[in-house]
């Protein structure tokens, strides 16, 4: 005995957004999957309720990204976060701002961050997810060289690390490298932010 089923997929464009996550620039789409076979009747009567809903000519639009030129001076020891080289990590030991002491800060449209060293040209990761000193040593942004920027009461910032969700801290009073891995705000995890003239 032969067993015929037919299936008629109906995908409908309901809406468009992102997918919740903290970098959630996209789209998503809507839709049904039927069982059987609807008669013409039935997929007009579908498609006038999704019209009657209000959900023809969505669209999606985001603003451009910011950018700003920036150094941070560290309130554990009062000094500016210097990103001499490719091969050297951050670490909060300088006492004037130069070229090696400022960042070109993109600001996203999603609340989060990312920050290009003036000394290199490259990008600010969180190492290893994380688990090592942030260096300037990527070529693009990303995953790990994405960071949420909280504006704190006292008008200090602080950085929260996209993937591994921890705090960016100046680790040791400033004496050793800033690394990703507070849970809570503190003095050793609070910037200023100081926004330098476009060079």
């Amino acid at each position: 005995m032969e067993i015929r089923r037919d299936v008629r997929a109906v995908l409908l464009d309901l809406g468009t957004g992102g997918d919740n996550s903290p970098m959630d620039t996209g789209e998503f789409v809507e839709g049904a999957v039927t069982g059987g076979f609807p008669t013409d009747a039935t997929g007009n009567a579908v498609q006038a309720n999704i019209t009657a809903a209000g959900y023809a000519n969505n669209t999606t639009t985001f603003p451009p990204p910011t950018e700003s030129v920036s150094s941070l001076k560290a309130h554990a020891n009062g000094k500016y976060v210097d990103a001499p080289n490719s091969t050297t990590s951050l670490i909060a030991d300088a006492a004037s701002v130069g070229t090696n002491e400022t960042f070109s800060t993109v600001a996203n449209n999603n609340g989060t961050v990312n920050q290009k060293a003036r000394s290199d040209n490259q990008w600010v990761t969180a190492e290893s997810n994380g688990n090592s000193p942030l260096i300037a040593n990527r070529g693009g942004p990303g995953p790990w060289k994405t960071f949420h920027l909280v504006h704190n009461a006292d008008g200090s910032v602080s950085f929260r690390a996209y993937d591994n969700q921890h705090l960016v801290t100046a680790e040791n009073g400033g004496a050793s490298a800033l690394i990703a891995n507070r849970t809570a705000i503190g003095p050793w995890e609070e910037f200023d932010l100081a926004t330098q003239p476009s060079r």
